[in-house]
């Protein structure tokens, strides 16, 4: 029998390799007074040929890229030498009025001033030896006038002594930089849950579940489905319905279908923008009209992609969408399994 080879947990462990393969596709200073080395660089790292400085990502900076208000961010930045040296002071080029200060352990804070971070006195560094510094970054409140902006740090250059009593400034012509934020008022949070077992007047069953919930207002434009099934050729042409609370809600798309292919994709457009209650957790249910084969074990899973078509609007009214979400809504949506009959 084909349940026994495609289960709900064996297909969605499918469904999640096969949707990574399918969508993988200068710092303004004064000269120096001392001498000045050209830098070589890379994404990276940047060197002058004495002093490499590397960057790292901390949690949760690798989890989340969106941040709202109240919110911080973490990065690593390491310094070595393979001479001894004194790091006489440290410069980072800093996204203004959207980074208010950045502190550093062991260090201390350094505000932001006018799109600069400067960290003095950070002491002796011995050949090879690492000198680590761990910032967090502290942001704007995201209201009306600062929601919708991407907020930037990266090294601009150090100033130090070698042990022969010279002083070096090294400002790379390229920066490396600690992973970027879009500051937004508030994130959507919108969670893909496996159906229930209903079916409309029509004919048409629900094939998934979408969650959508938030401390903060916002509002829900667009909303992109891929489904994904394990046997090829199973899903006639079928138009996706949403209801909310047994009523339909007022949609437009492109019809789905299965014929000759395992996966399908369209974009819900939302006439009215569907509008989160802050506190609120709304349940919309996706009806679709699939073909029964009489078999069972052929799942249908449903998730929100592609991300670069969905489109929201935040609680000060800013509408995000495109590549905004593509490369900085990093949330778990999840993903809904129907199961055919």
């Amino acid at each position: 029998m084909i349940e026994k080879f495609y289960s709900i947990q064996y297909i969605k462990s499918l469904f999640a390799i096969c949707l990574s393969v399918f969508f993988l596709s200068s710092c303004e200073k004064e000269e120096p007074l001392y001498t000045r080395v050209s830098a070589g660089n890379s994404s990276e790292s940047v060197t002058d040929g004495i002093v490499t400085v590397e960057n790292s990502i901390m949690p949760p900076s690798t989890q989340q890229r969106f941040i709202t208000a109240g919110q911080t961010s973490k990065a690593l930045f390491q310094v070595i030498s393979s001479r001894r040296i004194v790091i006489e002071e440290v410069y980072f080029k800093a996204s203004y009025p959207a980074i208010t200060y950045v502190s550093c352990e062991n260090i201390g804070a350094a505000g932001n001033q006018n799109g600069y971070v400067n960290f003095v006195g950070l002491g002796e560094l011995l050949p090879g030896e690492v000198l680590n510094l761990p910032l967090e970054i502290f942001y704007k409140d995201t209201f009306d006038s600062t929601s919708d902006g991407v907020a930037k740090l990266k090294f601009a250059g150090l100033s130090y002594r070698t042990d022969d009593g010279i002083y070096h400034n090294f400002f790379p012509k390229t920066n490396i930089q600690a992973q970027p934020m879009f500051l937004l008022h508030n994130i959507p949070h919108i969670l893909f849950k496996d159906p229930v077992d209903d079916e409309l007047q029509n004919g048409y069953k629900q094939i998934a579940q979408v969650e959508l919930s938030g401390d903060t207002a916002w509002q829900l434009n667009t909303l992109p489905l891929y489904i994904y099934a394990a046997i090829i050729g199973d899903m006639p042409s079928s138009k996706i319905l949403v209801q909310y609370q047994n009523r339909e809600i007022e949609t437009t798309s492109t019809c789905v279908d299965m014929i000759d292919k395992s996966n399908t994709q369209t974009v819900i457009h939302f006439s009215r923008n569907f509008k989160h209650i802050a506190g609120n957790k709304e349940v919309l249910g996706i009806y679709a009209k699939p073909r029964e084969i009489g078999i069972g074990g052929n799942p249908l899973i449903t998730s929100m992609t592609p991300l670069d078509s969905l489109v929201w609007a935040d609680g000060s009214g800013r509408r995000i969408g495109g590549n905004k979400n593509k490369l900085y809504f990093k949330e778990e949506t999840g993903i809904a399994a129907y199961n055919q009959k």
